[in-house]
Formats: C-alpha cells, structure tokens, sequence
C-alpha cells in the first residue's frame, strides 16, 4: 500500500511492503475471521455472512492539498456477492 502526496517529487506518508507490522494495521483472530499481517501480505478473512470485516487506518495528511493512495487488493477464495475495497 502506498499513500504519498501528489507533485513532482513524492513524499511518501507511507509505503508498505507487510514483512512487519510495524505500521500498527489491525490483528485479531476469532471464530468468524482474522486478519493479520502475513508473508508480505495483509491478510483479512470473514468466515460470517452476518457482518462486513472493515478495518480503518488514520493516515498524517491534509486532504487539502493533492494526495495519491495505491494499493493492490485481491480476493483469493470466497462467494462472489461479497465486495471489498478501499474507501
């Protein structure tokens, strides 16, 4: 996940390749899901059809000025009436 401030040359508020969690993103593990930060990868699993797995993560930037955020998301199993993504 990348999330920088749009211009010339970039600055990066962060940049994360997940070989750590040293970004503090959130872990927990219970009987409908967990989600954890895993071989590179931020892994969320939702094993209920009652509620959504949402995570939020407060980011140091002034939405006044222009920003870019990237990220790669990919579902790997799972019914196709579910959504993801990031908003």
């Amino acid at each position: 996940m990348l999330a920088g401030m749009g211009g010339l040359a970039q600055t990066y508020i962060i940049n994360d390749d997940f070989n750590d969690n040293n970004n503090g993103w959130d872990e927990y593990r219970d009987r409908d899901g967990y989600a954890k930060v895993e071989n590179g990868h931020y892994v969320i699993e939702n094993r209920a059809r009652e509620y959504n797995a949402y995570f939020y993560k407060a980011f140091p930037f002034d939405p006044e000025k222009d920003y870019i955020i990237e990220t790669k998301l990919k579902v790997t199993e799972g019914p196709d009436d579910m959504g993801f993504g990031l908003i």
